[in-house]
């Protein structure tokens, strides 16, 4: 035994010298800084264990139910926790386990602004087990490994760990898509998402290879210093820089992989029929949430780690956003179902995102930043807001948006929600959107792309209607058939108040979110 102490106590002498000798060592008390990570590890353990011996018991079906209901029940207490635990540590920047992991103030922000995002929809989620008993506990623990996914993406620091982690997340999309057991469409939607999403993995995959091959980095902070220190003219001209365009061509893949993860045209074939055959609940999901921790990898990488080669993928981000604008205004006009006209929204707005980062300044964060959570904000209202229009006969949620006739007579409060929402996101002022689509328009302008906003007026124009549509159908048409929905619960209710009054209300006093906005963008550009 004293050989085994004496052998252990060298050990840890060494690893400590090696720790102390290396600026991104693997310091053997990495964990200690660790800790939210590592509580949130333990309690996706511990409800696995626990609801899987919960859910086996004798006499399961009286169970069945009851498991799921019990989960969403512990869900709040478990998010509050976390958001306890995560504003606990106060420790500055730092880096863990060899520079894979990086942590500062802004991180912590955004882990905030997920999990508060993540107890509204815990909301939705109680409402869901409770009308669908097919669904029992595992949706809902894979839907918290997506949420730990999603945070934990937000501090890796390596181009590898960032693969992982991201592949951690689309398998949970995966699975998350094709849930609905008694819906061939819902498992047909999971497939056509899981053999894209396969695709598009390979491309950022071998973007890495070549990133790799072509400098030996991997490491946002050695890429870079490498970057930073080059001189792109040089690199272009003389021939012993020629490795530059494997560079280069490794640098677009990744953007390529990135776009279509965002959904943006021509990379946009999956989204119309993965979100329409997924359920409501998790296309509300998908759309939002995880939306903020891509956005801001992607902030990371093109405005800090990529910078100096930001304006080869300028042109890309700028053509993208052109067409995606384009072709979602024009589609969602065409289309009878609910969740396809979203669907387009969806892409339209992901183009004024793109071009508000193709701007490459602290403006460009500035008001991308901006529109991102406008559009957050407005697109969860308006999820919960069809997330309570469910038959009472059948408790199916609404599909076709010819069922919005005669909503105006049946709930008025709900349906006047839902106008403020939609005048929002299209841009009517006053309203929260107006000011996002404004700043926009005002920054391209600054840079004197005037063809450019002009058509982004014009397709902001077009886009209205299909919005306006919704509205006529609610407040003007009257169905020979009524539809009679459930009751809308309580704290739905207040979730949907306080969205529609904030959206109503932001003219008021807009320079705090404005001000607040503006100074954290500097976080990305310096």
């Amino acid at each position: 035994m004293s050989i085994l102490n004496s052998f252990y106590s060298i050990f840890d002498k060494k690893l400590l010298e090696y720790s102390l000798s290396s600026d991104y060592g693997l310091f053997y008390n990495d964990l200690n800084f660790f800790h939210f990570e590592l509580y949130f590890i333990l309690s996706i353990i511990t409800f696995l264990i626990f609801f899987v011996i919960l859910s086996n018991k004798k006499n399961y079906r009286s169970y069945y139910l009851n498991v799921g209901q019990i989960f969403a029940n512990l869900l709040p207490f478990t998010i509050i926790l976390l958001i306890v635990i995560l504003n606990n540590n106060t420790t500055d920047s730092y880096y863990l386990f060899a520079g894979f992991y990086y942590n500062d103030i802004a991180i912590v922000f955004f882990k905030n602004i997920i999990l508060l995002g993540f107890l509204v929809f815990i909301l939705a989620i109680k409402q869901y087990v409770l009308y669908f008993k097919h669904y029992d506990f595992e949706f809902i623990l894979i839907l918290f490994i997506s949420l730990f996914s999603s945070i934990l993406i937000l501090n890796s620091n390596d181009l590898i760990s960032l693969f992982f982690i991201v592949e951690l997340q689309s398998l949970t999309f995966y699975i998350l898509v094709a849930s609905k057991q008694t819906s061939s469409f819902s498992t047909e939607s999971g497939l056509k998402y899981f053999i894209l999403g396969c695709f598009s993995s390979g491309i950022i995959l071998f973007g890495i290879s070549l990133i790799y091959g072509f400098t030996g980095l991997l490491s946002y902070t050695d890429l870079t210093l490498f970057l930073s220190e080059a001189q792109i003219s040089g690199f272009i001209i003389d021939s012993k820089f020629i490795s530059f365009s494997g560079f280069l061509i490794g640098f677009l893949l990744l953007t390529v992989g990135f776009l279509f993860k965002l959904g943006s045209v021509p990379f946009h074939m999956w989204m119309p029929d993965v979100y329409e055959g997924s359920p409501l609940l998790f296309t509300a999901y998908l759309s939002t949430l995880p939306k903020i921790s891509l956005m801001f990898v992607i902030f990371k990488l093109y405005y800090c780690v990529f910078f100096e080669v930001f304006v080869f993928s300028q042109v890309l981000f700028t053509l993208t956003a052109l067409f995606s604008i384009i072709l979602g205004s024009v589609a969602a006009i065409y289309q009878i179902k609910l969740k396809r006209m979203l669907t387009y929204s969806m892409i339209t707005n992901t183009g004024y995102l793109l071009f508000g980062l193709s701007l490459g300044d602290v403006s460009g964060i500035y008001v991308t930043l901006f529109y991102l959570i406008s559009y957050i904000f407005i697109m969860i209202g308006l999820f919960f807001c069809f997330l309570s229009l469910r038959d009472r006969s059948t408790g199916l949620l609404i599909k076709r948006i010819n069922l919005f006739s005669n909503l105006l007579e049946i709930n008025p409060f709900l349906s006047f929600s839902i106008f403020i929402l939609l005048f929002s996101i299209a841009g009517i002022p006053p309203l929260l959107g107006f000011y996002s689509k404004l700043f926009l328009f005002l920054f391209s302008l600054k840079y004197k792309m005037y063809w450019l906003t002009i058509l982004f007026v014009i397709f902001s124009v077009i886009s209205v209607f299909y919005y306006i549509r919704l509205v006529k159908l609610m407040y003007f048409n009257r169905a020979n058939g009524w539809v009679f929905f459930s009751d809308i619960p309580f704290l739905n209710s207040l979730v949907i108040s306080f969205i529609t009054i904030i959206n109503g209300l932001f003219f008021f006093n807009p320079n705090l979110l404005f001000k607040f906005i503006y100074n954290f963008s500097f976080y990305f550009y310096i």
